[in-house]
């Protein structure tokens, strides 16, 4: 599963998350940022750490997605599936 620190630390501290990757384009490295995911939207939601992790999630997988073939996970997080 997700890791929630880093939406529990969004949401004491009220700093929003970037979601950062890199990518090989040709022979040189590309940093792709994504826009800002503001902890306040997830506030008064019932369960706000479960649904900014949900959110940031997303955003990882968009960016897994765009370059898969680039992607190495590293543990059986899908086992099963």
């Amino acid at each position: 599963s997700m890791q929630r620190s880093p939406a529990v630390l969004s949401l004491r501290r009220g700093a929003p998350v970037i979601v950062a990757a890199v990518h090989r384009v040709g022979g040189r490295n590309r940093c792709v940022l994504s826009d800002p995911i503001h902890p306040d939207t997830f506030k008064g939601l019932p369960d706000p750490v479960r649904a900014l992790t949900g959110r940031i999630a997303e955003e990882f997988e968009r960016v897994v997605r765009g370059h898969p073939e680039q992607w190495w996970w590293i543990l059986d997080r899908w086992r099963g599936a």
